[in-house]
């Protein structure tokens, strides 16, 4: 809970400075969006900071091209870019923009990226993230302040969420397989969901042949679950592990929906 206290420190810090102040980040190598939309190769990673609006992820996992193209629906104000080794990183608005302006805005960023992108990072105030497909990644960081999470469904080795008043979905999570030709089978890796919430619930989808395993920590959070215990861990070679720590926060495990 010394981590929860913290998150929930922070995120006050970080509001009062959205309220007071500007929007200030270090804006080397920034750029703004010239058109409404850009296409970006041998991408790897991708960082965003947003903070009024909306997200929405679509991923093409049939398609060998690796491009990612960023769209938004503003042009006076538009978000501010730049890609460092391989990673693209996306600014709300120009460095120093004012908080009156800021607050008058609702932006809305849309991606559309390949399976190959590695790595995400979203820090969000005030914003709707919706993955209406499948994302495929090793690695999601979610950083959210009122806002929700919304996705069809997830393969990502380790995904992690620090979130105060907002909520998560994620109708589908499953593991990453690689197949042994030398022993001739599918090797699953773990799924790992870690889920720090303040005033914050979260409905997770598992198929009923993964295994999961779930710790829970909450104050005035309740825990449940359509299956009748934890689903075939000990046998199963496809596991979810879910850390679940909260205050006010509810986890509810749900049958997955395969959305698509």
């Amino acid at each position: 809970m010394k981590k929860l206290a913290l998150l929930a420190l922070l995120t006050s810090i970080a509001l009062s400075g959205c309220r007071f102040s500007s929007y200030n980040y270090n804006d080397y190598g920034f750029k703004p969006l010239e058109e409404k939309e850009m296409v970006f190769s041998d991408i790897e990673a991708i960082s965003v900071d947003w903070i009024n609006g909306n997200i929405i992820i679509e991923q093409d996992n049939f398609t060998k091209a690796n491009n990612v193209t960023i769209q938004e629906n503003e042009e006076k104000y538009p978000l501010y870019y730049k890609v460092d080794k391989g990673e693209l990183q996306i600014k709300y608005v120009k460095n120093q923009t004012s908080n009156s302006v800021i607050q008058s805005l609702s932006k809305t960023l849309t991606l559309n990226v390949p399976s190959s992108i590695k790595k995400y990072e979203f820090n969000t105030i005030n914003t709707k993230v919706d993955v209406p497909h499948f994302l495929y990644a090793d690695s999601l960081d979610v950083k959210m302040t009122n806002g929700s999470f919304n996705a069809g469904g997830i393969r990502i080795d380790k995904t992690e969420f620090d979130v105060v008043n907002a909520n998560i979905v994620i109708h589908n999570i499953i593991c990453r397989g690689e197949y042994d030709a030398e022993n001739e089978k599918t090797i699953y890796y773990n799924s790992e969901v870690t889920i720090d919430s303040v005033n914050g619930n979260a409905t997770l989808g598992i198929d009923e042949v993964y295994g999961y395993q779930v710790s829970f920590h909450a104050v005035n959070g309740k825990y449940a679950s359509i299956y009748q215990e934890e689903v075939l861990y000990e046998y199963s070679a496809k596991k979810v592990i879910i850390d679940f720590d909260s205050v006010n926060g509810n986890l509810n495990i749900v049958k997955n929906k395969v959305i698509q």
